[in-house]
């Protein structure tokens, strides 16, 4: 399965849980995760905690 980041996505990283990838550059596409980067298929641009899910836009709830 290959992964695909968004802006503002929550993805699950090795050893960390869940945290909030955003968008730092368009050009090309890279994203930070924690104090980590990675391209926008998932790959860390440097020795970084694997990427293991991107949660679904569709996949949380408010509960009230």
């Amino acid at each position: 399965m290959k992964l695909k980041l968004y802006d503002r996505a929550w993805v699950e990283l090795a050893g960390h849980g869940p945290q909030q990838a955003t968008l730092e550059s368009e050009n090309p596409p890279v994203f930070r995760a924690l104090s980590w980067l990675y391209r926008d298929d998932g790959r860390p641009l440097s020795a970084a905690p694997q990427i293991l899910l991107v949660y679904s836009r569709g996949c949380f709830r408010v509960v009230r």
